[in-house]
């Protein structure tokens, strides 16, 4: 693929675009000049009447009419338009738009591909449809494929009764695995059960809670945990701090 035709493309079009803004403003701001003018020879001239203003009318429309701000404005956008539509033609001489040219003939082994849809339908949740697949396809038991996403299933189904110790149970076992990607899931479900304890009215234990497992993300977190500790200070109803804690 030669880039370069794409790049040359690409930059003309992106000059034009900038050309006509720059002259779209500097027709607009000739019109906004010659009416402000208008406007400001009619507050001179203290007219009362609609025929003493216009002769300045008038003039404003001779005026605007020499400008031909339409023409000018129309007459840009149509070489940004011509330009696009250059550049989309380069785009489709180097980028196949068939998607059947996309297929591949690849020979996939049975099993492997028997697996690929036995692990379709236990991510969908359809366990028995799964097992039931795996043993008249592959001979052979399910479990082993199926034990990870029951686990998910069931710390799914225990987050929608606001019960997080599966979910903080998974977390840790992967602490070090979710430390390295950088993700915050197992500080989230600290924060979760930190703010569950709270609401409950559970102050000290919220405490104690913080102070065991708040330490290992204080490198990464420190201004929400700050922030979290500043709860602890509220002893008022926490209806009225409902907005904060959801932030």
């Amino acid at each position: 693929m030669d880039l370069e035709s794409v790049r040359d493309a690409f930059e003309r079009a992106s000059r034009k675009q900038r050309s006509g803004e720059s002259s779209t403003m500097e027709c607009v701001e000739r019109v906004l000049q010659e009416v402000t003018t208008a406007l400001e020879k009619v507050r001179a001239c203290d007219a009362n009447t609609a025929e003493d203003v216009r002769p300045y009318l008038s003039e404003l429309h001779s005026a605007l009419c020499k400008l031909a701000p339409i023409q000018e404005l129309s007459a840009s956008q149509k070489d940004v338009s011509v330009s696009i539509a250059k550049y989309g033609k380069v785009l489709d001489k180097f980028f196949c738009t068939d998607i059947a040219k996309a297929w591949r003939d690849v020979n996939w082994p049975d099993e492997a591909l028997c697996r690929i849809i036995a692990i379709h339908f236990y991510r969908q949740g359809l366990f028995d449809l799964g097992d039931c697949f795996i043993s008249e396809a592959l001979d052979e038991e399910g479990a082993s494929i199926r034990e990870p996403f029951i686990e998910i299933f069931q710390i799914l189904e225990n987050l929608k009764m606001k019960n997080l110790e599966p979910a903080l149970r998974w977390a840790r076992i992967r602490h070090s695995a979710l430390m390295q990607k950088g993700s915050p899931l197992e500080f989230e479900l600290h924060r979760l059960q930190f703010l569950q304890l709270l609401l409950k009215g559970l102050r000290p234990e919220a405490l104690q809670y913080a102070r065991k497992n708040f330490r290992p993300f204080s490198d990464q977190h420190m201004a929400e945990i700050q922030r979290l500790m500043g709860c602890l200070l509220w002893t008022v109803s926490w209806a009225s701090h409902t907005k904060v804690l959801s932030k």
